[in-house]
């Protein structure tokens, strides 16, 4: 009985993700919101079944998208079935949503990194340089109608983003890995819990915390790049840079989990700590802001020294 239930499991799965990735590869609007629901079923049959069931559904599942679609395409859809099937075996063994989250992000980086390489050397197509080039192409038209802007500084403009594009590479594969992993797992948590499957257990926002160490490499990485006069090609400023911009998404986040815990504690709807976060985000100043109250609350324990003197 057990093992039918897995078989039927698993087709169900294959046969789910096999009509998600036809969607997003007939329709490219519902690409927008596929991607983050295409390793869902591979969440559910593994934290369900185990390893051996998501790898045979995801086996199924590539050969399929291999005959609908065609050969790049598959390979796409195999990242999205990595991405579920470490997930979901993660979740099976009831870990937090964190360490979840943290194996979803790293298989999602590893493959990102993996297609970005085999695009470069193989197809001999770089998505940053194209991308590069049409901004580019935006602000020289912007620069023509500008009277104030010179040749001259338009081409230090262009020289300064070229070269800062492509360092910060390892930042944007990162950043895009764990959002997809992030959302994904936003997605499957409540439908996991309605189909009676393992799901993830989120803290509440205002119970996000990063390590105390973590303010420890931000101000080393932040001192070498004050007092370092290499350039940016230079293979310790490339890694510095990318730690850092990282490291500056920390501790924003930080911050707004901070205003929420503030906000909670007064008693404050959360209607306040959500406008000020959707500023932060449109507005570099604002966000600029939290960023130092995410340091300040890392290095000083302001959360700790709030319950204290409440209590």
């Amino acid at each position: 009985m057990k093992s039918s239930r897995v078989i039927v499991d698993g087709a169900l799965t294959a046969t789910l993700f096999i009509i998600l990735l036809w969607a997003c590869f007939y329709l490219p609007l519902v690409m927008v919101v596929g991607v983050y629901v295409l390793p869902l079923p591979f969440i559910y049959v593994t934290s369900k079944h185990g390893i051996s069931a998501g790898v045979v559904s995801a086996a199924v599942s590539f050969v399929l998208a291999w005959w609908f679609t065609n050969i790049a395409f598959a390979m796409i859809a195999l990242l999205f079935i990595a991405i579920g099937c470490a997930m979901g075996y993660t979740l099976r063994f009831q870990k937090s949503a964190f360490a979840v989250l943290a194996a979803g992000s790293l298989v999602a980086v590893t493959g990102l990194v993996a297609c970005y390489g085999f695009m470069v050397t193989v197809l001999k197509i770089n998505p940053v340089t194209m991308f590069t080039d049409q901004l580019l192409a935006s602000l020289d038209k912007a620069a023509k109608i500008d009277p104030y802007v010179t040749k001259s500084e338009l081409n230090v403009y262009r020289d300064q983003f070229k070269q800062l594009s492509t360092t910060l590479i390892p930042t944007v594969l990162t950043v895009i890995g764990v959002w997809l992993a992030l959302v994904s797992e936003w997605v499957a948590t409540p439908i996991l819990r309605r189909m009676g499957a393992p799901y993830p257990k989120w803290l509440p926002l205002r119970e996000w915390r990063f390590p105390r160490s973590l303010i420890w490499y931000y101000l080393v990485v932040m001192t070498i790049l004050l007092f370092s006069g290499s350039e940016p090609t230079h293979a310790l400023m490339t890694v510095c840079l990318n730690v850092y911009e990282i490291l500056e998404i920390a501790m924003a986040v930080q911050g707004i989990a901070f205003i929420f815990f503030y906000c909670h504690m007064k008693g404050i709807g959360k209607a306040v700590p959500i406008v000020v976060t959707v500023i932060g985000v449109f507005f570099p100043f604002t966000l600029y802001l939290i960023r130092i109250l995410g340091i300040i609350d890392l290095g000083f324990d302001l959360r700790s020294r709030m319950r204290n003197h409440k209590g």
